[in-house]
């Protein structure tokens, strides 16, 4: 609660200058005892004769050879036996569910050198039962050609329109059938040696992340967990991941939920500040995983003066925590001095109209039941929803400020003609009527 509030910054005390390393010469594993404290400098080094680390590739080129050039040795992380060559047709083999059916063909995809991505899925008629499902090769289709702009970069295109799929139906014993397999790709294929590096192949398991999370929260930096990982697999063939994934998986990890610790600490706090404090309302949401999500509080003050000036309430939702990327949503009035006065506070985790459903019904029990005449916000369509449905007898209005950052989007060439920033704030501002706005605006002639 203390942290300062900001635009959204997911870093988390994650030492990012840290280099991982890896040395490919050697396929053995290696004891690592790593000391406590071991800073990100202390790393020892790559190999000369490599080119790069393992976190600088994120997806694989095509006929890429990550011993190209570094005189190391080739590692095959795939010579496993399979109940499936790597070439064999498919159709007829049948699984119990779609994560099987993903792994089978992702399984023949590692030993086959290309990456899968999920297709299209069709349902039943009338209900959101599926009934047939498709993984494509991860260069199927072909991306839109956009309006050429000046852009600081252009990500590389890497889709060809290939053919390559695999297509699973429901039969009527409740099993996932292959009934169309498509073998013949347009582009070359990743040698099997590298096929590790490719997106589908590599993933951070719930196990190595709370590894990870253990060792981070023992003082250890998260470089130095994720090269023991290494270590202790034998080498990044048989890690299943990149350095990228696991940051990236910490990141968005530490963003989705607050911590045991933070969470508990703050419902603490307010159960103690309701037990004191005479009139202080709290209330807070959890998800399915009994992770916090939302809250909202108010004090016995914020309540006595939304009974005095809440006809008006402003709810803005422009602002983020820093830490957990948690959208902060104060509610807020205006006294007879014309000062702003807080009658509550909110921070939600997304902005879903369920999320905004549950924050306005605990504002209105929080203050007896009793609706504002009119509520101000930005053009937020899921939080236009879930006033309609708490604040049926509201009027709704939408924020000037916001009405003016938005023109700089929309009419951007308009604003840029002397005299019409000063008339369209008058019209903003004076305009008392909707065809009052019309008139005047229709009138002018730029």
């Amino acid at each position: 609660m203390g942290e300062m509030l900001g635009r959204s910054n997911l870093i988390d005390d994650i030492d990012l200058n840290a280099l991982i390393v890896e040395d490919y010469s050697s396929s053995t594993p290696v004891e690592c005892n790593l000391p406590n404290g071991v800073e990100s400098d202390s790393l020892v080094a790559c190999n000369a004769s490599s080119s790069c680390s393992d976190g600088d590739h994120d997806d694989i080129p095509d006929g890429c050879n990550p011993s190209a050039g570094g005189g190391g040795t080739s590692i095959d992380a795939n010579e496993d036996d399979s109940s499936i060559p790597a070439n064999q047709e498919l159709v007829g083999h049948s699984v119990y569910s779609l994560e099987e059916a993903f792994d089978m063909y992702n399984d023949l995809a590692s030993r086959m050198g290309f990456s899968v991505r999920k297709g299209k899925q069709y349902y039943f008629p009338g209900t959101r039962n599926v009934k047939s499902k498709k993984f494509h090769c991860y260069k199927a289709g072909l991306k839109a050609k956009q309006a050429s702009a000046n852009k600081c970069y252009t990500k590389i295109d890497t889709r060809t329109g290939c053919d390559a799929m695999c297509q699973f139906d429901l039969d009527s014993s409740g099993k996932w059938v292959v009934t169309k397999h498509v073998k013949e790709h347009n582009h070359e294929l990743c040698p099997a040696s590298a096929s590790y590096m490719l997106r589908s192949h590599r993933n951070v398991s719930v196990d190595q992340l709370t590894y990870l999370k253990d060792m981070k929260r023992s003082g250890v930096p998260l470089s130095d967990g994720i090269r023991f990982l290494k270590h202790q697999s034998g080498g990044s063939p048989f890690v299943g991941f990149t350095a990228r994934d696991a940051y990236n998986t910490m990141l968005l990890d530490s963003a989705k939920h607050l911590d045991g610790t933070d969470s508990n600490t703050l419902i603490e706090i307010f159960r103690k500040r309701q037990l004191n404090e005479s009139g202080f309302f709290f209330d807070f949401e959890v998800d399915d995983d009994a992770r916090l999500c939302s809250f909202f509080w108010r004090d016995v003050q914020m309540k006595s003066d939304y009974l005095l000036f809440g006809d008006l309430v402003v709810h803005d939702t422009t602002y983020r925590t820093n830490r957990y990327d948690m959208i902060c949503g104060p509610f807020v009035g205006m006294n007879r001095h014309c000062m702003n006065v807080m009658f509550g506070c909110s921070f939600l985790l997304n902005e879903r109209t369920k999320s905004f459903v549950w924050l306005f019904k605990t504002f209105l029990q929080s203050m007896d039941g009793r609706q504002p005449q009119t509520i101000m916000t930005d053009q937020c369509s899921a939080m236009a929803a879930a006033i309609m449905q708490v604040f049926p007898n509201s009027k709704h209005r939408l924020c000037i400020w916001h009405i003016g950052e938005n023109s700089k989007k929309h009419i951007k060439g308009l604003r840029m003609q002397k005299g019409f920033i000063e008339l369209f704030n008058f019209l903003l501002k004076y305009s008392d009527t909707e065809a009052e706005f019309e008139f005047y605006w229709n009138s002018i002639r730029w």
